[in-house]
């Protein structure tokens, strides 16, 4: 899920949903993978007339299923928390980031906050003096359009933000997965500055 107000960046986690009864695609797993999904082979009996084999796992990603978790400014990544073929749950952290904008985007979500509870009252008190006889109906309009607009602004900046959660340290913060899900690719490491 892109929103609009995000920029795409280098970094992001695709999750899938798993769901029943989808064609399959054949996909290499990496060592890594395979440690953190706990596959393990089993030797071939020595009588078999096996010259060669393969192993394969298949992964299924239904269409319109398959989610990108991206941030909304850039980052420098300080710790993946997942691996590719990972099961996460909703909520479940990605990675520890760092970035200057993270203060600032929190800043500015607070300030919105704000502004939207004033607009509110505003639009209410309006309306009480509108009801008698001290403002126009234009003027409660007005109003009322300016706190649904601070609203919708809060709101965007609310989901821009939703899978991003405090850690402790300065401008760090946990990048977390929106929903249930398999992590099919990370496209960052540790040091690399996400932008």
């Amino acid at each position: 899920m892109r929103l609009a107000l995000m920029r795409g960046l280098a970094l992001f986690f695709l999750l899938w949903i798993p769901v029943q009864g989808y064609p399959q695609t054949q996909i290499d797993i990496s060592p890594a993978s395979v440690a953190a999904l706990g596959i393990s082979t089993e030797p071939v009996n020595p009588g078999s007339t096996i010259t060669s084999a393969t192993a394969t796992a298949m992964v299924m990603a239904p269409p319109g299923k398959s989610q990108v978790v991206t941030l909304p400014f850039d980052a420098t990544m300080l710790e993946p928390m997942v691996v590719t073929g990972m099961e996460v749950s909703a909520g479940q952290d990605l990675a520890l980031l760092q970035s200057p904008d993270y203060a600032s985007a929190n800043a500015q979500l607070e300030s919105l906050r704000i502004n939207a509870s004033h607009d509110q009252y505003l639009a209410e008190r309006t309306l009480e003096l509108r009801n008698i006889g001290l403002r126009s109906e234009q003027e409660a309009d007005e109003a009322e359009h300016q706190a649904e607009t601070a609203l919708i602004e809060l709101r965007a900046m609310e989901q821009r933000l939703q899978n991003i959660k405090p850690a402790e340290g300065a401008a760090t913060f946990f990048l977390s997965s929106p929903v249930d899900g398999l992590i099919t690719h990370v496209s960052a490491h540790s040091g690399e500055q996400v932008a």
